[in-house]
């Protein structure tokens, strides 16, 4: 019903323990603390990158104005440099010739195909089904 005191051993090889605990202990602490900062240079590292390739695709969203593509983004050019076989880096003359292929306008758009009409027994039908192949 009372309360047990502790009960210590004293000697050589306690005392050695014990400095191997403080020891460890210290180590813990160091390793917790490189490991934040590791992990806090990750994050850094990691928002750095998607910044990048949200940069990527604004530029190519901003250089494909008036093309198809109009919707360029972030997961867009992760995905396409994900795909690349064998990554290259082009020299001036390369890097504007694909500059200005981005910048070109799109095509007029077509008119519309109307198609003719017969009229067979008061019908109008298409021309096409007036004269079977």
């Amino acid at each position: 019903d009372g309360k047990l005191n502790p009960i210590y051993v004293i000697g050589e090889e306690n005392k050695a323990l014990a400095e191997n605990v403080a020891t460890d202990e210290l180590k813990l602490l160091s390793l917790e603390k490189l490991l934040s900062e590791k992990s806090e240079e990750l994050a850094k590292l990691v928002k750095k990158r998607g910044q990048f390739f949200t940069d990527v695709g604004k530029d190519i969203t901003k250089s494909a104005t008036g093309a198809t593509i109009r919707t360029y983004n972030k997961s867009h050019a992760e995905k396409a440099y994900a795909n690349l076989v064998a990554p290259k880096t082009l020299d001036v003359q390369a890097l504007a010739a694909a500059s200005k292929e981005m910048n070109q306008s799109a095509m007029e758009k077509h008119a519309e195909y109307v198609v003719q009409t017969v009229n067979i027994d008061g019908k109008d039908e298409p021309l096409f089904l007036a004269f079977p192949t």
